[in-house]
């Protein structure tokens, strides 16, 4: 009996050291097992934060842009760097960085950086982001080299390259990992790859306090120009006459033009008729390139380029000015001065129905005469900014040496010989349309009889051009009808015209393997 008992406590013994055993192993395996799905939690967690600080940093680009863009047309460019005019209201970024009158003066080798407010998101992992954007000025002949210059289809090279500037935007994504500061959670690898700041930042070497992962992208931004390409619309383009002619030249250089003057034995092939929409008319002869938003037009011998139907480019409106001069009404002869180069004068007027004459100021005037420009082609030393709230049906004088841009909001009405730009450049006569308050389309038409020279950026206004003449400059608007007799030569030295910026194109986007502090 006491033999038996002995027995069965001695198995009973064993068996729980089996069992022992058994759970010891079970939870080493289990041990084991949620240390490695842990690490490879970890791990996951890290490598989406790690995705997510390149959406981060892609978000700072995307909202720098739009505030830029928001502050249009106040943002102008000239060969030192980006401005804002004068006429700029204060305006608050996400940042908290005020943008004000003269606020952002970034010249070639000033960089101003932005920090935009955090992002917070729900969920697991990480839930913190931050963007810090750097902007600074490249000038383009700086920048010019083989791969550059594919990606800037349209933009010309030599002097003009000079005086234009790219914006270039270094953003750098941050976010806050969570758990703990373990390097030996992550692989070398990842960690090579990833450049985690767990311990330090390797991009300063400094000891972090809380972990994160950054990621840094670069992308150079080219202002967009409203007289880059020649001839654009948003709807109809009709020119039904076999006789007209499309063309273009370069009033900046004297193998393109006769003393800046458009010259048919010097004729380039490099205009482009574009249109946003299908309906097109071209019965006339283009030494260049049409393209369509849909249409059927077939390349045959009346077009020297290429045809594209599959063609869309937004023409985007232009912010009426905010400038707080009083306005008038032009009825007999109106003389106003133009300022100073890069701080134009301003005027308003309600309409204009007389004549308007923009003169010079007196240094424009006296460097002209010291200086013995001639009056065809005189260097521009005069700016006039004149917002018409109304219609323009006068008569429009531009001295030499004068650059003016005409803002309007009602119809453009001119008659032979009423436009006479002096200066004999279409880069010194602009007319831009705009967006009217009723929001009815608008109209401009141009009687071409004494062979008129401007630019003309209108794209909530239909232009139609009259008469016999030639039209030398670009136009972009709504709808464009040209009268048979009429000839348009589109000035290539406007496609780099500084001055009004409509937007920002992408010129190159690129990851950065070196965090730039």
């Amino acid at each position: 009996m006491n033999t038996m008992s002995s027995q069965s406590n001695a198995e009973r013994g064993h068996a729980m050291l089996v069992a022992l055993g058994v759970l010891v192993v079970l939870a080493l395996i289990v041990g084991s097992t949620l240390n490695a799905v842990s690490a490879r939690y970890k791990t996951a967690l890290r490598t989406a934060a790690w995705e997510e600080s390149l959406l981060a940093a892609e978000s700072g680009v995307d909202m720098t842009v739009a505030q830029l863009a928001g502050l249009l047309p106040d943002v102008q460019l000239n060969s030192s760097g980006v401005t804002l005019g004068t006429s700029t209201p204060s305006l608050a970024l996400v940042t908290g960085l005020k943008l004000e009158p003269g606020g952002l003066n970034l010249l070639n080798g000033v960089t101003v950086s932005l920090t935009m407010d955090p992002l917070v998101h729900g969920g697991e992992g990480a839930t913190t982001s931050i963007s810090t954007v750097s902007i600074d000025v490249l000038p383009l002949d700086q920048l010019l080299n083989g791969q550059l210059l594919s990606s800037l289809t349209g933009l010309l090279t030599g002097s003009q390259a000079s005086s234009v500037n790219l914006l270039r935007l270094r953003s750098t994504g941050t976010v806050y990992l969570p758990g703990s500061s373990r390097v030996a959670d992550v692989s070398k690898l990842d960690q090579k790859l990833m450049r985690l700041a767990l311990v330090y930042d390797p991009a300063t070497g400094k000891k972090v306090s809380t972990p994160f992962v950054s990621r840094q992208i670069e992308v150079l931004l080219k202002p967009v120009f409203p007289f880059e390409k020649g001839v654009a619309t948003e709807g109809a383009l009709k020119a039904p006459g076999s006789g007209t002619i499309f063309d273009s030249f370069n009033s900046a250089s004297p193998l393109t033009s006769t003393n800046g003057l458009y010259d048919s034995a010097k004729r380039r092939s490099n205009i482009q008729l574009s249109t946003n929409g299908p309906d097109i008319t071209m019965n006339g002869t283009v030494y260049g390139n049409v393209a369509t938003n849909g249409s059927n037009l077939v390349k045959d011998a009346h077009i020297t380029g290429t045809v594209n139907n599959s063609y869309f480019r937004p023409l985007p409106t232009v912010k009426a000015p905010t400038w707080t001069v009083s306005a008038s009404t032009v009825t007999g002869t109106k003389y106003v001065t133009a300022g100073a180069l890069l701080t134009p004068s301003q005027y308003k007027f309600n309409s204009v129905n007389g004549t308007l004459h923009v003169t010079a100021n007196a240094l424009g005037i006296l460097g002209n005469l010291i200086g013995q420009v001639p009056v065809v082609g005189s260097v521009v030393s005069s700016e006039a900014d004149i917002y018409v709230t109304g219609n323009f049906t006068g008569t429009i004088i531009v001295d030499p040496g004068v650059k003016a841009r005409i803002y309007v909001q009602g119809d453009v009405n001119i008659g032979a010989n009423q436009l006479q730009n002096n200066s004999q450049r279409a880069a010194e006569l602009q007319i831009i349309g705009l967006p009217p308050a009723d929001g009815t389309a608008r109209s401009i038409n141009i009687d071409t009889t004494n062979n008129p020279i401007a630019s003309i950026y209108a794209p909530t206004h239909n232009v139609t051009l009259t008469g016999t003449g030639d039209f030398s400059g670009a136009i972009s608007a709504a709808q464009l009808q040209v009268q048979n007799g009429v000839d348009i030569h589109f000035d290539e030295a406007l496609a780099l015209e500084p001055g009004l910026i409509l937007g920002y194109e992408l010129v190159s986007w690129q990851e950065l393997q070196t965090i730039t502090p």
